[in-house]
């Protein structure tokens, strides 16, 4: 496992620093596209306003990704309100099979990619999954998020944002509506066996979601005895048929957390595991629920294993 930060100056360099950390801590790289055991990643070619990653299950002969997800999730750079603006500090975490870059940005920003492989047993798909603080195709909008629910959906031709945070979302309205982060279930053909674009209760082509498991959890938060925050499981859902749902995933090494009582980047130490808490993108004690089209995440955030001094 390694932790590692520094400062970059744009999405290429970004990128360069994921692919480098990656590859020196057990990933391979062939083309565009990083590996490890059944885990495909491809890492798109940075533009000056977007740095996306896109999950699969192999590469052919040519070192292209095959059987991809069913969009790649960005970090975005021109967001409203939340712009990124450069030099910008990176902190990226190589834990096992799961990796995560978070970029921080004009003091209380962040932003942030992630991927791995958590099969899940019994599952027939790869397990593998990905995901990014922005939808490819709904990049308009600010956050929608809530402690219960999230994401964004088409209303009559208007697009709301995702929820910016990893396996958060609940809402849809229609079919194609703003979702960030897939897994590879292989319940269906549909997708190539990813999890959908889909509202998440129409059937295995739904879009995954974790934040349904642990409700009403996230509103009880912090401890009211101690103030601090329970880590809270990220086990993304399906729903497979009326009232019928399949864990498709869990993830080792993160965790949802409240965040009012810690400051971005502070070290929570249980045990013998350190966890470095961060917004999902900018802190808000006073709108601590969040809410929909705010330049602010609430108090709501996560926490990511820490291997760092």
């Amino acid at each position: 496992m390694a932790f590692i930060t520094g400062t970059v100056n744009s999405f290429d360099d970004l990128r360069t620093a994921l692919l480098d950390g990656c590859t020196a801590n057990g990933w391979t790289l062939a083309g565009n596209v990083l590996s490890k055991g059944t885990c495909f990643v491809a890492v798109a070619a940075a533009a000056a306003d977007r740095l996306g990653v896109q999950g699969g299950t192999g590469i052919d002969d040519t070192n292209i990704l095959t059987g991809a997800g069913p969009r790649a999730p960005m970090m975005y750079a021109s967001q409203s309100g939340m712009a990124i603006t450069w030099p910008a500090t990176y902190r990226l975490h190589v834990l096992d099979d799961e990796v995560y870059l978070v970029l921080n940005y004009g003091v209380g920003f962040y932003q942030w990619l992630a991927f791995g492989s958590s099969p899940v047993v019994g599952l027939p798909g790869t397990g593998n999954w990905y995901g990014g603080t922005f939808d490819s195709v709904h990049i308009g909008g600010l956050p929608y998020i809530g402690p219960q629910n999230g994401g964004g959906y088409t209303n009559a031709g208007t697009i709301t944002s995702c929820s910016a945070a990893l396996f958060w979302q609940t809402s849809g309205w229609s079919p194609g509506y703003c979702v960030n982060s897939y897994v590879h279930h292989a319940l269906t053909d549909t997708n190539d066996g990813w999890s959908g674009v889909d509202a998440i209760d129409v059937g295995a082509k739904s879009a995954a979601s974790a934040i349904v498991t642990v409700n009403p959890l996230m509103s009880s938060q912090p401890n009211a005895f101690n103030g601090e925050t329970c880590l809270l499981p990220i086990q993304p859902i399906i729903y497979v048929a009326s009232s019928k749902t399949v864990m498709v995933a869990t993830l080792q090494h993160s965790r949802y957390a409240r965040i009012d009582n810690y400051a971005p980047q502070d070290i929570l130490t249980l045990g013998e595991d350190r966890w470095c808490m961060y917004p999902w993108m900018a802190k808000n004690a006073s709108a601590r629920d969040g809410g929909r089209a705010v330049a602010h995440t609430g108090t709501l955030g996560w926490a990511i294993r820490y291997d760092g001094p």
